[in-house]
């Protein structure tokens, strides 16, 4: 059976307003959601980007969650502080489940001394080493590889070809996309006068709850003690986080972001695209690195940074502003220095 919602129901729970421009008392059930251009009476859409306003006057929808009242919308609006929050968070709601078997496939190898919880469900060609425990509504994908003594908690996901190597941790509600390694030895190495000394990796990388870590991702065990993804933090696709680093709760990391070794990462902090974030540094809490940018040295101060090396993100601009004023300050030059030689 396909989920209802009513409006005025789904407001409170959002922590927003309903805003009925034709006056009405009437309340809309809400049973699903579409692009506003395409949304019909029982479905909600969504109206941030100002490219889409152009839909405002002609949309079908129920409803429209917005964030704030656009006076030339006729349909009910839900108005939200945060309209792509609400708008993320409705989406769950109506996004379809898909449905487990909670059983394990015979073609699974799963060693005899592992627990593996209730109505977990467990593909064809995945491996479960020695030691292994698995917690409850859980899903492991074909090829998947848990290494000895791997820990994986309740209503996780991981996707196929993920290699979680010995001794890792994963919290609850994790998912892991496709071909990501958890637990690969750290880049550690001495060079000395005539080889290169391979530092052992023995740590382990903990992933505590609520982690989502996105296709293709490698993060480094520690070389002692624990690599730490705290509760909540979102990773995309082609991320590097090495050794012993800290992710602080909540904190963001876009495609291609990179942070070295032992680094700590403070909380609701956000990488974006190709940064790099130095060994040992540390950034304080909600610091958000712009796309591109390299951090050398730690940035304590909440804000945002950009350039190489990263520095505060006003001061940047200036600094671009400046240097592209610079060719017509050098023309200028020119032009006086012809004169004076004249």
């Amino acid at each position: 059976m396909s989920k209802t919602l009513t409006l005025m129901t789904l407001a409170k729970n959002l922590g927003g307003l309903v805003h009925r421009p034709d006056g009405s008392v009437d309340d809309v059930v809400i049973s699903g959601i579409a692009p506003v251009d395409k949304a019909s009476g029982n479905e909600i859409t969504f109206l941030i980007n100002p490219e889409y306003m152009k839909f405002a006057p002609s949309t079908k929808a129920g409803a429209v969650i917005v964030g704030s009242v656009i006076p030339d919308c006729s349909r009910p609006q839900l108005v939200h502080e945060n309209p792509y929050w609400a708008f993320a968070t409705t989406f769950q709601m109506f996004a379809p489940i898909r449905a487990e078997s909670g059983t394990i496939d015979s073609r699974a190898f799963v060693a005899t001394d592992a627990k593996i919880g209730a109505n977990t469900t467990i593909y064809a060609g995945a491996y479960i080493s020695e030691g292994c425990v698995v917690g409850d509504n859980t899903v492991i994908f074909p090829g998947v590889f848990l290494g000895r003594h791997v820990t994986v908690g309740d209503a996780c996901v991981i996707r196929a070809n993920v290699v979680v190597e010995d001794g890792c941790s994963i919290g609850n509600r994790v998912l892991i996309h496709a071909n990501t390694t958890i637990g690969a030895d750290g880049f550690g190495f001495a060079p000395g006068a005539n080889s290169i000394a391979k530092i052992p990796q023995v740590g382990i990388v903990r992933i505590q709850d609520d982690v989502e870590i996105g296709a293709g991702t490698t993060i480094d065990r520690a070389a002692m003690g624990e690599t730490l993804i705290s509760k909540g933090c979102k990773l995309d696709s082609s991320v590097h986080v090495a050794h012993n680093v800290k992710l602080g709760a909540h904190s963001m990391m876009c495609g291609g972001a990179f942070i070295g070794g032992s680094a700590k990462i403070g909380e609701w902090c956000v990488l974006a695209g190709s940064t790099s974030v130095s060994n040992h540094v540390e950034l304080g809490d909600r610091v958000t690195i712009g796309a591109l940018a390299g951090v050398t040295k730690s940035l304590k101060e909440p804000g945002e940074y950009m350039g190489f090396p990263a520095v505060p993100a006003g001061q940047w601009r200036r600094e671009v502003a400046a240097v592209r004023r610079l060719q017509k300050l050098d023309e200028r030059v020119r032009n006086l220095e012809e004169k004076l030689g004249k």
